[in-house]
């Protein structure tokens, strides 16, 4: 797997979100998208990462962005 920096292209993805809806990066298509990967849920600094994603979540839709936040973790636990 391919590291990525900040402004890279997103490589093309399929996943599911909590609510068990999958979604793909032609989804998104035309859209910018600011993509923030964790690697649990319910931890810490995942929270705490969140947290603030959602806390910014008014000056970046308002810059047009949308926002997609992707772990590893099933989808139950995502929701929770």
């Amino acid at each position: 797997m391919a590291t990525l920096k900040a402004g890279d292209k997103a490589p093309a993805f399929e996943l599911m979100d909590q609510d068990e809806q999958t979604h793909t990066l032609a989804d998104f298509k035309g859209e910018r998208l600011l993509i923030y990967f964790y690697p649990k849920a319910s931890t810490p600094g995942c929270t705490t990462q969140s947290c603030a994603v959602s806390e910014a979540q008014v000056d970046v839709k308002a810059a047009g962005i949308r926002t997609v936040g992707i772990s590893p973790d099933k989808p139950a636990a995502q929701k929770k």
